[in-house]
């Protein structure tokens, strides 16, 4: 079952531990326009759960791929967890 917001739209994956709960947004690499989008989408869901923080995992299936160190980001008043594979 795909959890939804408020307003009907679609998380990827939330995790709930004990009273905890961890949303998870996973993109697939094209690009960094949508790469900016899926930062914007994560902080908007994390607004509508009233959270601090979330994690975007992103997949990089291309040839050139250029590797990147996981990083905090602050996007929106939000702070994200952001790791390419």
């Amino acid at each position: 079952m795909e959890p939804q917001t408020r307003d009907n739209r679609r998380m990827d994956l939330v995790v709930n531990y004990g009273q905890e709960e961890f949303v998870v947004e996973l993109k697939i690499w094209r690009g960094n326009k949508y790469e900016e989008r899926g930062r914007d989408q994560l902080a908007g869901y994390l607004a509508t759960r009233g959270l601090k923080e979330g994690y975007l995992v992103t997949f990089d299936f291309s040839k050139n791929r250029q590797a990147a160190e996981p990083q905090w980001l602050e996007v929106n008043g939000r702070r994200i967890f952001e790791v390419i594979i």
